[in-house]
């Protein structure tokens, strides 16, 4: 680090950074095995690509309700017709 930026970096500062990256590094592959599976299984059952994408949108609105009432209602009525136009 000294080399290129001229800054002395704690060996602890890096080990922890290093921590840090690894975390998330396995949290997104976690996250990606995760959706990897649930696509596989709404494949199985015969879910469109359509039926997907409302079932996901779904689910994240009953964890986070308050995400839809600061939506604009125009915009989410164009994108439920843009939806229907796909399915």
């Amino acid at each position: 680090m000294l080399d290129e930026t001229g800054e002395v970096v704690a060996e602890r500062t890096v080990a922890r950074r290093a921590a840090e990256w690894r975390m998330e590094a396995d949290d997104r592959n976690s996250r990606r095995e995760r959706m990897a599976d649930l696509v596989a299984a709404m494949k199985e059952s015969g879910m469109d690509g359509s039926e997907m994408i409302q079932a996901l949108a779904i689910d994240h609105l009953v964890e986070h309700p308050e995400e839809l009432t600061g939506a604009d209602p125009i915009e989410l009525h164009g994108l439920s017709m843009d939806a229907e136009k796909v399915r």
